[in-house]
């Protein structure tokens, strides 16, 4: 699955980000069938599926997204706070960009 992420990161940021708004959320793919990553969410529309972390800009458009649970998140942190830095790494410049995440 990881070579699939890669390469699908690798084409969503390959323009760079021209955008001064990024929003970091979670999502849901659905999925019913049998798989350890699958995540079961009480009371949610999609209540079995993959969860994914992703930065968008204002306009919807995914600039990178990471699986959950990813097996290369430091254990001894919150897995939100690695997802928020991992997604981080795709901006060149903190400084200039407004960030929004619940």
């Amino acid at each position: 699955m990881r070579p699939l992420y890669d390469l699908v990161n690798s084409k969503l940021i390959q323009f760079g980000i021209f955008h001064e708004t990024l929003s970091i959320d979670e999502s849901m793919t659905p999925y019913c069938g049998r798989h350890s990553c699958k995540v079961y969410l009480h009371n949610k529309p999609i209540r079995f599926g993959y969860k994914h972390f992703s930065i968008c800009s204002a306009d919807v458009y995914p600039y990178k997204t990471i699986p959950y649970p990813d097996k290369s998140f430091d254990k001894n942190k919150p897995q939100h706070l690695e997802a928020v830095t991992k997604l981080l790494d795709v901006v060149d410049d903190e400084t200039r960009i407004d960030l929004y995440f619940d």
